[in-house]
Order: C-alpha cells, then structure tokens, then sequence
C-alpha cells in the first residue's frame, strides 16, 4: 500500500512540472506577443521613425527659407546623406531657370548651407539698363543685403571680376564668425547670379 502511495504522489510531482513548463516568468513577453519588424512606426513619405525629419518637413524647411511655394518649384533631388558622421538631407530644386540647393541637418532641420544659381545663355544677357557695368563697391553692397549681413560683421572680403562666355560677374567671399559666404552678381545688371552659405 505505501508503495502505490509513493507512486501516486511522485506523479503528482511529475504532473504539476510538465504543467508548470509552459508558463512564463514574471517580466517576460512571448515571443508571439512581441511585435514584428512590419508594426515599427513609420513616418511620413514610409521613412522609418529614426529621429530624423521627415522628406515632408525637409521641403518645408528649404521653401520657407527660400520664399517660395511647393506648387510653383519642381524638386529634382531629396536625398538622406551621412557627411562626417552627422546625417543630412541633400535637396535641389528649380524655380523658373534658377536651381537651388540645398543641405540640412537630418535631425534638427537646420541650414547647413545652400547655394543659388541662375542660369543664363552662353552669350549673356544684353544689361537691361544700356548703362556701363556697376562698380565693386556697389557689388559687394548688392551681395551683403541679399546674404542680409552688416558690412562691419563681414571678415576676410574678397572681390574679383571675371568674364564666363563673354559676361562680366563678380565672384566675392567672406566670412562672418565661422559661416562662409560666396556670391556671384552680374556686373552688368546688378542681379544675384549665385549664392552660398556653408557653416564651417
């Protein structure tokens, strides 16, 4: 009688250990319950949330900053770039016959620099004014208001007059703290042909 008793009881225990295998430990999560790879959040434009902005909020940022509406621009590139370890959106566009271009910061949305360019035909165009071309001193005034920088913050200037297809330009420099400026104006009508600012 003992004997069946020990057999009864060590089946008991053998019961209740198969019956205790298929419970979890406190603190875990089943794996079915874990989410797939599918069901991480995505952003807008199906970028996956990575703490960046987004190819929405990109736009956003360079049409802001260049005064213009997304249905009157065409983009031709917005790409996510990694330039010394810090990730950014390369983006370009047109306006008319002038492109932009544009870098920002893929976490924060800040301008890192941006450039300006309008095209023109290979012979140039006839100055609009019939007057003689504008001098330096009017160029670099022309290039400090349109970069929107006082001329006692400006360091390093340096103007030059060139000749691209038989149209004269002034191609200047200069920095402001550690942000360089370039800029190209027409020497015969005054108008901004380029323009950069890059962060150093």
């Amino acid at each position: 009688m003992k004997n069946i008793t020990i057999k009864f009881a060590i089946m008991n225990c053998i019961l209740i250990l198969f019956a205790g295998c298929g419970t979890s430990e406190p603190g875990t999560v089943e794996r079915s319950d874990a989410a797939a790879p599918s069901d991480i959040g995505q952003g807008d434009d199906g970028i996956a949330d990575t703490g960046y902005i987004t190819v929405a909020q990109a736009k956003t940022v360079v049409l802001e900053n260049a005064g213009l509406l997304e249905e009157d621009v065409r983009f031709v590139r917005i790409q996510l770039d990694s330039k010394d370890g810090a990730s950014e959106y390369d983006v370009e566009f047109l306006k008319d016959r002038t492109e932009y271009d544009y870098n920002i910061d893929a976490m924060t949305g800040r301008i890192l620099s941006f450039d300006q360019d309008a095209e023109y035909d290979q012979y140039g165009a006839v100055s609009s004014t019939g007057n003689e071309q504008i001098t330096e001193e009017q160029a670099k005034q022309i290039a400090l208001e349109y970069a929107g920088v006082n001329e006692g913050d400006v360091q390093h200037l340096k103007i030059e007059l060139d000749y691209d297809h038989g149209r004269g330009k002034y191609e200047m420099e200069w920095y402001v703290g550690r942000t360089e400026y370039s800029c190209d104006v027409d020497a015969d009508t005054g108008s901004v042909l380029s323009f950069e600012k890059e962060l150093d």
